[in-house]
């Protein structure tokens, strides 16, 4: 059977517009019954979701699958081993010790005990219990032996804790092994106080025992929860948790500082004023303004062609608002883009005045346009405190980029995001990277003397112990 050219033409428009389609809305809008938009997709290629029991389609070359063979739409799960079940059935044989109905759930944003039971009970997979939870197994009898023997050899577990919130909302508390990566436990908690976590550290105790070491961010609760359930365990501060916090307490004054000063003077709803003035004015304005707008690092490029003011103010205006944009996805205080559009206000400050001289005076309409982009930069720039909050966001930021790269994790350039789990480096080479950094902080003159360098100080004296480990020793199977 051959799909009519107009038919394939007509469902790739309406995939381009929407990349999932339900089987009755996609035969309606094709004016074909649902039996032969099914034998079109099956020529042409496609895959059905394993969530939503299997209704919703997307053609074989949308998805962009991940390396477990994953691709999410919105929360519309789609796997390149098909179904929900095989799909379960892919992720249980490639891992190195079996994963739980919990972590699997998680993995694929939807309940999937029952299936599992139903895997197990047909003899698809095994299963062996762990705690109060079982961790489903291949179905192979040397593949799931492997898997047995990695969760065996591990020794334990290492349990990584971890409170997510916003604002005052419930923190969700996640406990999970550091070494299988299975999630434990999680638990909605009203807030992060020491007496709300301890039941569920001891939850966790309950079930698993206690853990080789725990490893957590700095929060008091926390510190204090893990105390009192573990006080024997050695306990840990996660380097990112640490970095985060470090450089929260270095940098957010004069970040505050800058941030006030750009709410002040509204700049950014006034940019975008702008840019929607510049954008009415232009007969086509994303290609004349990005040709422009890759042109404005290079002075010597703009100043060589017959300049257009209106485009000039438009690509400017849109290069300023982008560097709101930058960083690498580690948030703040890693990602500074307020410092970034400061940075390119000051080159705008710096750079109109000249180019506003040779500008062709037969549109003095887009002239305006620049003298208000002008203007707004100086407003911004000239604001009480802007240029000294500038200034220590430049030699502050350097510094917490040195204990970045000193520590190995969340590095400048980095593009792993919040997944960065650092480099493979030892723990005795960031030990003594960062033990350089401390004894620098004394013996430059302005960073001694700094109070929020010296708190920097305290924190890394303080952590110290609990920052760098030596190899742990674990009692495994012979």
């Amino acid at each position: 059977m051959k799909v009519p050219t107009q038919t394939v033409q007509r469902m790739q428009e309406l995939f381009n517009r929407q990349p999932c389609w339900k089987i009755e809305p996609l035969s309606q809008q094709l004016d074909y019954s649902i039996i032969s938009v099914r034998r079109f997709m099956a020529i042409i290629g496609y895959y059905s979701s394993f969530s939503h029991n299997d209704r919703w389609y997307t053609l074989a070359s949308i998805p962009h699958f991940s390396h477990e063979g994953l691709w999410f739409y919105r929360n519309i799960g789609f796997s390149r081993a098909g179904s929900l079940t095989r799909t379960l059935v892919a992720l249980v044989e490639t891992s190195s010790a079996g994963m739980t109905a919990e972590a699997l759930g998680q993995k694929l944003r939807c309940r999937c005990h029952s299936v599992l039971v139903g895997l197990y009970r047909r003899g698809v997979l095994q299963r062996q219990r762990q705690g109060r939870a079982h961790v489903y197994l291949a179905a192979d009898t040397q593949r799931a032996g492997q898997q047995r023997q990695a969760m065996a050899l591990s020794g334990g577990y290492i349990l990584h804790l971890d409170g997510l919130h916003q604002d005052d909302a419930p923190a969700l508390m996640s406990g999970i092994d550091g070494l299988s990566r299975l999630v434990l436990a999680n638990v909605k908690l009203p807030s992060e106080k020491a007496e709300r976590i301890i039941p569920f550290l001891r939850n966790i105790q309950s079930d698993y025992g206690d853990p080789i070491a725990c490893v957590h961010d700095m929060g008091t609760g926390i510190c204090k929860a893990v105390n009192t359930v573990f006080p024997k365990i050695r306990d840990f501060i996660c380097h990112f948790h640490f970095l985060r916090d470090v450089g929260k307490d270095l940098l957010e004054p004069s970040y505050r500082t800058l941030r006030s000063c750009f709410r002040r003077h509204a700049f950014t709803s006034r940019l975008r004023e702008l840019v929607r003035l510049a954008r009415q004015r232009l007969a086509q304005p994303t290609g004349a303004a990005d040709e422009k707008l890759t042109a404005i690092a290079c002075r010597q490029m703009l100043l060589g062609e017959r300049l257009d003011p209106v485009v000039i103010a438009y690509a400017l205006s849109l290069w300023c608002l982008q560097a709101k944009k930058s960083g690498d996805g580690y948030g703040f205080p890693f990602d500074r883009p307020l410092l970034a559009v400061a940075e390119r206000i000051l080159d705008l400050v710096d750079y109109l005045p000249g180019l506003l001289q040779i500008l062709p005076s037969d549109d003095p309409a887009g002239k305006r346009l620049l003298l208000k982009l002008s203007r707004k930069g100086l407003n911004v720039t000239a604001g009480s405190g802007f240029q000294k909050a500038v200034e220590e966001l430049r030699w502050r930021s350097k510094l917490f980029d040195r204990l970045r790269r000193c520590m190995r994790i969340a590095e400048p350039g980095g593009r792993d995001g919040l997944n960065d789990d650092g480099s493979k480096t030892s723990m005795n080479s960031i030990r003594k990277g960062v033990k350089k950094f401390r004894r620098q902080l004394d013996t430059n003159q302005k960073r001694k003397h700094d109070p929020l360098c010296g708190k920097m100080a305290q924190q890394i004296d303080k952590y110290a112990g609990k920052l760098f480990a030596d190899p742990i020793q674990v009692k495994t199977p012979t």
